[in-house]
């Protein structure tokens, strides 16, 4: 295997350097040609990945957070380079929903065992998103979640992980209030006034829980959970009801399947691809039916997929 392993170090909560290069080492040792980039900026994420599928690598290694999968994503779409991930970020949603290692008690045989997944696993091609001109793989926020994302420091991140997003989380909802705003899924228009929507491909939402429960990453759809209301009552009360994974029955949500959706609101709202902002609203969403390869474990949960492997 031709590979590109690209490598973000402001992904996580440590420098995983040496961890992965005897990570490389490895998929070496088993006739992988890998060579190896360290770095940060996002835009020269997508350009190294982009190159690389241009060059004929048959595939590139993301290994950082969501964030830096979503930037590899955005350089391989529409091509036959596959996606592999080494887990290395704060939150790991993409690994922990396919099923692939994750540790940060034991970083190195964690990531050795991600590079198993690797050596041993399947292709298989799934959907993605799309915003503008960009792809995400597993989900798109609008309102609430986007406006923590673009406030939560990195800082903090660095130090204490996920309970960031979450300290973060609390001070935003504290004054954040609900937004008329008009969605429109495949020509049908809806208005209401939310807290946040969120546009699923994958069914796990930051890796903990599954907010749009019967998405699927190759059914050529994408999939629309609306949080009604406003003020940080109803913001609580959908945290509980999503937590306790029963906000599917809640009388404030609303859940839409399409290929497009344009959603717009009386003032601008933030956008987030995979936890990467992303912009503001007025925003058109698509599908881009299998248009990435990904390698997965063989026991990636079939709950995900429409097709067979």
């Amino acid at each position: 295997m031709k590979t590109r392993l690209i490598y973000n170090p402001r992904a996580g909560q440590r420098d995983l350097t040496h961890d992965l290069l005897a990570t490389r080492d490895y998929l070496a040792a088993h006739g992988w040609f890998v060579d190896w980039f360290v770095e940060n900026d996002a835009h020269r994420i997508t350009e190294l990945s982009r190159e690389a599928a241009q060059a004929g690598y048959e595939v590139v290694i993301a290994s950082g957070g969501d964030g830096t999968i979503s930037r590899v994503v955005n350089g391989l779409a529409r091509t036959n380079t596959a996606l592999g991930v080494l887990p290395a970020g704060t939150g790991n949603a993409w690994a922990q929903e396919m099923g692939i290692p994750v540790s940060k008690v034991f970083t190195r045989r964690a990531l050795l065992e991600a590079a198993d997944v690797l050596l041993q696993g399947e292709i298989r091609t799934v959907d993605l998103g799309t915003a503008g001109e960009n792809y995400f793989l597993m989900w798109a926020g609008v309102g609430f979640d986007a406006r923590v994302t673009e406030e939560v420091s990195w800082e903090l991140r660095r130090h204490i992980g996920n309970l960031a997003t979450w300290i973060t989380g609390v001070q935003v909802a504290r004054e954040y209030p609900g937004t008329p705003a008009t969605i429109t899924v495949d020509g049908k228009v809806y208005r209401s006034q939310f807290i946040l929507t969120v546009i699923g491909n994958a069914q796990s939402y930051a890796g903990s829980v599954r907010m749009t429960p019967i998405a699927r990453l190759d059914d050529g759809l994408l999939d629309v959970c609306v949080f009604k209301g406003k003020g940080f009552a109803d913001t609580l009360k959908h945290l509980v009801n999503v937590l306790s994974q029963t906000h599917m029955i809640s009388p404030d949500v609303e859940y839409y399947q399409g290929e497009r959706i344009h959603i717009e609101a009386e003032e601008p709202l933030p956008v987030h691809l995979d936890g990467d902002a992303m912009g503001y609203t007025p925003m058109e969403f698509g599908i881009a039916p299998k248009s990435l390869r990904v390698i997965l474990p063989h026991n990636a949960p079939e709950r995900l997929f429409i097709s067979q492997p």
